[in-house]
């Protein structure tokens, strides 16, 4: 059963300990060497945020960070266990809601993807995200590509 849920410590938790290889990658290729912390950093500064719940477990916990209230432009990120790759068609279905109520409160969603996360890169493309070329990370110089969606 899939079940969308706000956070809680105990779902960073989770989440950290269980984390997708591809997510730790672009986590420390993005600068992020403290897995619990970026995640429960990238809470703080969410407006909008939930746990999916697969089975009771965590499969991925997701936000949005405002980056400019007078632009309405915001950051939309996911971080992930590997039932997000066990349950994609599920997680997919939850998609058009999620984004849909993101680009009402933010009409420009913009974030970057690391280019070697296929997967993430693969659904941020179905979900209708436009991508643009891989750029270097300004941290670290790993490539990422910049997508964004506006409403």
């Amino acid at each position: 059963m899939v079940e969308t849920v706000q956070p809680t410590s105990a779902h960073v938790d989770e989440l950290a300990d269980n984390l997708r290889a591809a997510d730790r990658v672009e986590l420390r290729c993005s600068g992020h060497t403290d897995h619990r912390k970026a995640i429960a950093d990238s809470l703080a500064c969410s407006t909008h945020m939930a746990t999916v719940l697969i089975d009771g477990r965590v499969a991925a916990i997701l936000g949005l960070a405002p980056l400019s209230l007078v632009c309405g432009v915001a950051a939309p990120w996911l971080l992930g266990t590997d039932l997000v790759t066990r349950h994609r068609r599920a997680l997919m279905r939850l998609a058009p809601s999620y984004i849909g109520a993101m680009l009402r409160a933010y009409p420009h969603l913009v974030n970057m993807v690391h280019a070697d996360n296929e997967f993430a890169v693969r659904w941020l493309r179905r979900a209708g995200f436009t991508f643009h070329p891989a750029q270097p990370h300004p941290a670290t110089g790993a490539p990422f590509h910049r997508f964004e969606m506006q409403a």
